[in-house]
């Protein structure tokens, strides 16, 4: 019987499996029914940048050099900075690929029965699930109202290539939202955006040659409220010196009926 099985290779599985290691536990297996590591960041669409910079993204344990600190990664860049930090811990050579999970029961006397696709079934004492919360696509009630108008989930959408001319509305006002209606909007005929409530904070991933987010980043808004609201004024005086400002526009424009819908919601 393993110590322990984590399902999913995306960064959560992949430092969950080195933590395990690390405490001592010997028989741990890592699963991903993907061929590669990188979960949901592996299977995206193809110009997709974290809005994360590196300095919030990579792991404390795994230093991405000096000088990189500001970066904002692609897909592949970040895909390929999990591999190395799989490698460089020996995680990779727990990870077994191509199997995916379709049952996960709990035993009588122990531990837990994990059943693949292939037929196989493993048993181990423990269970990490790392699964991510990302993979199901939620789309508004209303969507089976639709009759006339095209719609799809951001999960599938790769490029805006099959937008142009169309009139679009993209419902959702996140990452993945933000990304698919800028792209949508440079072939598109017309391209509107649909918020439940406001636009949040919008800001930009740099001011000047710094990544915004070492302000804006909800991890230094969680520090106890004397230092992180000190430490968010330093640095906001030190962007505002770098006399980068973003301006907002506005288009008049009169509207017309949508053809295609895109939802950019998950549970």
């Amino acid at each position: 019987m393993l110590d322990c099985i984590v399902i999913g290779a995306g960064p959560g599985g992949l430092v969950c499996t080195k933590e395990l290691l690390e405490q001592g536990l010997r028989e741990v297996v890592c699963l991903e029914q993907a061929r590669d590591v990188g979960g949901v960041f592996a299977n995206t669409y193809d110009s997709l940048v974290l809005t994360s910079s590196a300095t919030m993204s990579m792991f404390s344990d795994f230093w991405l050099g000096d000088g990189n600190q500001h970066l904002f990664w692609t897909k592949e860049e970040a895909v390929d900075y999990w591999k190395r930090y799989a490698k460089h811990f020996g995680v990779l050579d727990r990870i077994r690929f191509n199997s995916k999970v379709v049952a996960v029961v709990p035993q009588e006397s122990e531990g837990w029965q994990v059943s693949l696709a292939s037929g196989e079934t493993l048993l181990s004492k423990r269970v990490a699930l790392a699964i991510g919360n990302n993979t199901i696509p939620k789309y508004p009630a209303w969507k089976d109202l639709l009759t006339d108008v095209e719609y799809s989930h951001s999960k599938e959408y790769r490029n805006a290539d099959r937008f142009a001319g169309k009139n679009v509305l993209v419902v959702g006002g996140g990452e993945s939202g933000s990304d698919v209606a800028l792209e949508a909007s440079r072939v598109a005929n017309k391209c509107w955006v649909s918020l439940r409530n406001t636009t949040g904070w919008v800001a930009p991933r740099k001011r000047g040659i710094y990544a915004a987010d070492i302000s804006t980043h909800r991890g230094v808004w969680g520090l106890p409220r004397d230092y992180g609201a000190a430490l968010s004024e330093a640095i906001d005086r030190a962007e505002l010196s770098q006399n980068d400002l973003v301006h907002d526009t506005a288009d008049g424009e009169t509207q017309r009926s949508p053809k295609f819908l895109v939802s950019c919601g998950s549970f």
